[in-house]
């Protein structure tokens, strides 16, 4: 039987725009891990093997994901982009296998592809073990990564080689480096580790400035 509607009943509200604060990505089926963001797109990261690019300023204020890149087996714990200001054409992420892949979008389309993957066994020939936390510097020529054995190295995405290589403790034991980071000018580099120590180091020179310890 179908209900008559009274006529002073008052009309449905509309329903309401999506907002800032009612938004729930639909991103991932595991952990979340990392995020990062460029002006035109939002990276998360988690334990599968894909990362998701979700359109920041697509019209309908969802952020619905734009692709999902195949990007490392074990899953991803860290991703990285420049900071505001930059042009936000490269992303850096770091696997649970302690691969390195640098993806980089298409100027016409704007979509991100893998670029260049630098290996485990590729970085230990340049005395980089597996890596950990990842920065990408403001030029987007730089990243910044610590590793297993408590180091903190600065890569030349250009010509794919160590350009700086710093300790945090004799013969490569210091502290896992758990977060890292370039200043605007990449003229620093800080490292925060399990022991609480934090470290900047002044890349010009190649030596550390600053240290605090936990």
């Amino acid at each position: 039987m179908v209900r008559p509607i009274c006529p002073h009943s008052p009309p449905a509200a509309p329903r309401a725009a999506p907002t800032s604060a009612n938004i729930t990505l639909a991103a991932h089926t595991t952990d979340v891990f990392s995020l990062a963001a460029t002006p035109t797109v939002l990276f998360s990261a988690s334990g599968s093997p894909t990362i998701n690019l979700h359109r920041i300023n697509d019209p309908s204020g969802t952020f619905p994901i734009s692709q999902s890149l195949s990007a490392h087996k074990l899953g991803c714990h860290h991703v990285a982009t420049a900071p505001r200001g930059s042009n936000g054409t490269v992303a850096a992420s770091v696997g649970f296998g302690g691969d390195i892949k640098i993806w980089r979008s298409n100027p016409d389309t704007g979509d991100f592809s893998l670029d260049y993957e630098i290996t485990p066994p590729e970085a230990k020939t340049k005395g980089v073990s597996d890596s950990w936390a990842v920065a990408l510097s403001s030029d987007e020529n730089y990243i910044a990564c610590t590793t297993h054995d408590g180091k903190v190295h600065v890569w030349d995405l250009r010509s794919k080689t160590v350009v700086q290589t710093y300790e945090t403790g004799g013969s490569g034991n210091g502290s896992f480096g758990l977060s890292v980071g370039l200043s605007p000018d990449g003229r620093l580099t800080a490292s925060g580790h399990q022991n609480g120590s934090v470290y900047v180091f002044n890349n010009d020179a190649g030596h550390l400035k600053y240290s605090l310890s936990g």
